[in-house]
């Protein structure tokens, strides 16, 4: 790229990220003039061009860091009719711009809804009543529709979790605008969530271009319900019925991870006793919870991996809802728990050292609360318990389902060997205080042993 004479066209700017990103001489002159061209009052209008369409994606890329450097570091110098026009432009561009959801490359998704949200951290709502137009906007289309989830999404995290840049007013002041619309924004997702879950539930003639489109469209409003089932409030949460569209996707081979993570956010949060209630909403589902747990999708690895995420669930599950009481008669009364009991011994049966793992805090909190002395549980338990403080050695196993997952969690003996110290005092425990109130049953199964 030649630049005796300094040029901020868009030929000369788009040569100079070809230079950059593809030959070795004269990138760092490339470099230079990218940077220089930043700071330009044509910055703003050129970036818009250089993100159209038409564009390569390294020039397109480049146009939307360029838009979002100019509002991290230029935006008080400009005056509010630019500001206005700024905006107006950057709405349009969300709203006619881009490519379709399946055509579009994520990163420049990525990069408009941070442009957008950089903007809210200043003009938001004084200056800029943002929310209506996203609304607005994702009545055009599904391309549209994902951009706003996007940027409600990354909203949400620069706010609540990434808020440092942010004054403490000005972090305060946006935690109550978002906690303001969080019934009209969680209203939002989860009419879109229903509508795309419906499309492809209850189409199954679909095209696979269109139920692909869905997919990743509810995947996006997953991962933003990841982020907001944490602070939103807790009546939101229930009004919303979200626990309850999150189950059918257990069993969505695509989506089944992504709504774990959002039951596992739920049940994170800390509650008042009269709330915790709410919480406890997926004891309503155990029968869909345990045949998800059984349902195979072909590939080992997936399946494992999901099968701990819900076990953790599940655990949660049962351990909010025992940390609520000090002695049984103060435990809430839920459906379907003697399922639930038997969703968790089979969990704790699973021949993987992890997920039996998982399940120790329940039945220690469990046998502890409850003073359990029923002989079924404890019979179940000391079976399930069975072999599991068994030392397995890495390079020289016996070829079991048990060590082929110890493989597959632990890369080292030393990582296993820690896990394992811990794991063993875990069982040694509840076994302990099983058999205080299982005497006889303990006998019984010392006997039947030796």
């Amino acid at each position: 790229v030649i630049m005796e004479k300094v040029k901020y066209d868009i030929e000369t700017i788009t040569a100079a990220i070809d230079c950059f990103y593809n030959t070795r001489a004269g990138y760092i002159d490339a470099e230079k003039y990218l940077n220089e061209f930043r700071d330009t009052k044509a910055a703003a209008g050129t970036a818009f061009k250089l993100l159209h369409q038409r564009n390569p994606p390294q020039v397109r890329l480049f146009g939307g860091q360029v838009l979002r450097y100019v509002v991290q570091n230029s935006w008080g110098k400009i005056n509010e009719k630019r500001r206005r026009g700024f905006r107006g432009s950057l709405i349009a561009y969300l709203t006619h711009g881009t490519k379709g959801v399946l055509a579009e490359s994520n990163y420049i998704k990525q990069i408009i809804a941070s442009i957008i949200t950089e903007i809210a951290k200043i003009d938001w709502p004084h200056k800029w009543d943002l929310l209506p137009l996203l609304f607005e906007a994702s009545k055009i289309g599904d391309t549209q529709t994902e951009l706003v989830i996007k940027t409600i999404h990354i909203l949400s995290e620069e706010i609540t979790n990434f808020g440092g840049s942010l004054a403490k007013k000005r972090k305060r002041d946006l935690s109550n605008v978002l906690n303001t619309n969080a019934g009209t924004i969680m209203l939002f997702l989860t009419k879109k969530f229903e509508g795309y879950y419906l499309n492809v539930a209850q189409n199954p003639q679909i095209s696979s271009d269109v139920s692909q489109e869905c997919i990743v469209l509810i995947a996006s409003i997953c991962e933003t319900f990841v982020n907001i089932l944490s602070w939103v409030p807790i009546s939101v949460i229930e009004s919303s019925g979200v626990v309850s569209l999150m189950i059918p996707l257990l069993n969505t081979f695509q989506l089944r991870l992504l709504a774990c993570e959002c039951l596992l956010t739920i049940l994170s949060r800390k509650e008042r006793k009269e709330d915790i209630h709410i919480l406890l909403t997926p004891f309503n589902y155990i029968d869909d919870i345990w045949f998800s747990l059984q349902n195979i999708s072909g590939t080992m690895e997936n399946d494992y991996i999901f099968s701990k995420r819900l076990v953790q669930v599940l655990s949660l599950l049962g351990t909010t809802h025992i940390t609520m009481a000090k002695q049984k008669q103060d435990l809430i009364e839920v459906p379907n728990y003697n399922k639930y009991l038997e969703a968790m011994i089979g969990s704790t049966s699973h021949p993987s050292p992890i997920i039996s793992s998982f399940t120790l805090p329940f039945w220690i909190k469990f046998i502890d609360v409850t003073e359990n002395r029923d002989e079924a549980i404890a019979t179940h338990l000391f079976t399930a318990l069975d072999g599991k403080t068994k030392r397995y050695d890495l390079k020289n196993g016996d070829q079991s389902a048990t060590h082929g997952y110890i493989l597959q969690d632990f890369d080292t003996e030393d990582e296993y060997n820690s896990f394992f110290s811990v794991f063993r005092n875990k069982i040694l425990s509840l076994q302990k205080i099983l058999s205080q109130y299982n005497s006889l049953i303990a006998i019984q199964y010392i006997g039947q042993k030796y």
